[in-house]
């Protein structure tokens, strides 16, 4: 178990996302990410089925980029268990590059990360 902070999106009482933010390294592409001395890791980014391709996931992601840089953190880092093609080109609009694969548990994880925190990619 790691330890992490967990931070929610509500609509009123209703949770509608989540995400954490971790300084423990959730893959073991060490050699694959470029050096950084204070990576953050995102992980865990669920939105609720009902608020699918509404933008909240764009929403988190933007949130976390925000806090990386608040951290402070040199390196926003996550991985994604859905290959899809449409999320590899929204994370690299974030300025997010494709790091490799690797297991996350007994799933296939797509790695990204992130190193310029301070450009605004829309």
């Amino acid at each position: 178990m790691h330890r992490s902070t967990v931070y929610v999106v509500r609509d009123g009482d209703m949770v509608i996302a989540a995400f954490a933010l971790s300084r423990q390294k959730a893959w073991s592409l060490d050699a694959q990410f470029k050096p950084a001395t204070r990576p953050l890791y995102l992980t865990d980014l669920a939105v609720h089925p009902h608020r699918l391709h509404r933008g909240i996931e764009h929403l988190c992601i933007r949130a976390a980029i925000r806090m990386a840089r608040d951290w402070p953190s040199d390196a926003l880092r996550l991985g994604t268990c859905e290959p899809e093609i449409s999320r590899d080109l929204s994370l690299k609009k974030f300025g997010f590059r494709r790091v490799g694969t690797d297991c996350f548990g007994d799933l296939p994880t797509i790695v990204f990360e992130l190193l310029d925190l301070w450009t605004i990619h829309e």
